[in-house]
Protein backbone atom coordinates (compact mmCIF):
# COMPACT_ATOMS: atom_id res chain seq x y z
CA UNK A 1 0.00 0.00 0.00
CA UNK A 2 2.44 2.39 0.73
CA UNK A 3 4.23 1.83 -2.56
CA UNK A 4 0.68 2.84 -3.85
CA UNK A 5 0.71 6.14 -2.82
CA UNK A 6 4.59 6.95 -3.72
CA UNK A 7 3.70 6.08 -7.18
CA UNK A 8 0.42 8.59 -6.65
CA UNK A 9 2.25 11.20 -5.17
CA UNK A 10 5.42 10.80 -7.52
CA UNK A 11 2.84 11.04 -10.74
CA UNK A 12 0.91 14.23 -9.37
CA UNK A 13 4.40 15.87 -8.51
CA UNK A 14 5.39 15.08 -12.18
CA UNK A 15 2.21 16.45 -13.16
CA UNK A 16 2.32 19.41 -11.21
CA UNK A 17 6.12 19.68 -12.59
CA UNK A 18 4.95 19.77 -16.12
CA UNK A 19 2.10 22.06 -15.77
CA UNK A 20 4.59 24.69 -14.36
CA UNK A 21 7.17 24.01 -17.52
CA UNK A 22 3.82 24.51 -19.80
CA UNK A 23 2.70 27.39 -18.23
CA UNK A 24 5.61 29.15 -17.87
CA UNK A 25 6.76 28.53 -21.43
CA UNK A 26 3.32 29.84 -22.70
CA UNK A 27 3.86 33.00 -20.37
CA UNK A 28 7.59 33.23 -22.50
CA UNK A 29 5.49 33.18 -25.49
CA UNK A 30 3.15 35.75 -24.53
CA UNK A 31 5.61 38.02 -23.51
CA UNK A 32 7.51 37.32 -26.87
CA UNK A 33 4.16 37.73 -28.92
CA UNK A 34 2.82 41.08 -27.26
CA UNK A 35 6.77 42.68 -27.55
CA UNK A 36 6.57 42.02 -31.34
CA UNK A 37 3.12 43.35 -31.50
CA UNK A 38 4.16 46.64 -29.92
CA UNK A 39 6.97 47.23 -32.46
CA UNK A 40 5.44 46.89 -35.13
CA UNK A 41 2.59 48.86 -33.73
CA UNK A 42 5.70 51.49 -33.45
CA UNK A 43 6.90 51.01 -36.82
CA UNK A 44 3.43 51.64 -37.80
CA UNK A 45 3.02 54.74 -36.10
CA UNK A 46 6.25 55.89 -37.09
CA UNK A 47 5.51 54.89 -40.57
CA UNK A 48 2.29 57.04 -40.91
CA UNK A 49 4.68 60.11 -39.53
CA UNK A 50 7.20 60.01 -42.52
CA UNK A 51 3.86 59.59 -44.88
CA UNK A 52 2.38 62.35 -43.75
CA UNK A 53 5.62 64.91 -43.08
CA UNK A 54 5.96 63.55 -46.53
CA UNK A 55 2.53 64.02 -47.68
CA UNK A 56 2.73 68.05 -46.33
CA UNK A 57 6.78 68.56 -48.02
CA UNK A 58 4.97 67.24 -51.35
CA UNK A 59 1.66 69.70 -50.68
CA UNK A 60 3.81 72.34 -50.06
CA UNK A 61 6.14 71.86 -53.57
CA UNK A 62 2.47 71.36 -55.66
CA UNK A 63 1.34 75.26 -54.28
CA UNK A 64 4.84 76.42 -55.46
CA UNK A 65 4.05 74.53 -59.08
CA UNK A 66 1.00 75.67 -59.32
CA UNK A 67 1.85 79.81 -58.24
CA UNK A 68 4.98 79.23 -60.80
CA UNK A 69 2.29 77.93 -63.21
CA UNK A 70 0.07 81.16 -62.76
CA UNK A 71 2.86 83.52 -63.28
CA UNK A 72 4.10 81.49 -66.30
CA UNK A 73 0.53 82.31 -67.67
CA UNK A 74 0.67 85.73 -66.81
CA UNK A 75 3.91 86.03 -68.77
CA UNK A 76 2.10 84.44 -71.75
CA UNK A 77 -1.23 86.37 -71.60
CA UNK A 78 1.09 89.45 -71.40
CA UNK A 79 2.31 88.53 -75.03
CA UNK A 80 -1.33 87.82 -76.55
CA UNK A 81 -0.77 90.89 -79.06
CA UNK A 82 2.09 89.65 -80.98
CA UNK A 83 2.34 88.71 -83.98
CA UNK A 84 3.85 84.55 -83.58
CA UNK A 85 0.93 82.61 -84.90
CA UNK A 86 2.70 79.22 -82.34
CA UNK A 87 2.13 81.69 -79.52
CA UNK A 88 -1.12 82.85 -80.89
CA UNK A 89 -2.62 79.40 -81.05
CA UNK A 90 -1.17 78.43 -77.77
CA UNK A 91 -3.29 81.34 -76.31
CA UNK A 92 -6.28 80.35 -77.44
CA UNK A 93 -6.02 76.79 -77.10
CA UNK A 94 -5.07 77.42 -73.03
CA UNK A 95 -8.06 79.69 -73.41
CA UNK A 96 -9.80 76.82 -74.86
CA UNK A 97 -9.43 74.72 -72.10
CA UNK A 98 -9.64 76.91 -69.52
CA UNK A 99 -12.92 78.45 -70.79
CA UNK A 100 -14.45 74.58 -70.28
Amino acid sequence: PSTARRRKSSLSNDSASARERYLEKNRRAATKCRSKQKKQQEELVENARDAERKNKILRAEVAILKEDMRELMQVVGEHSHCTDNRLRMYVQREADRLAT
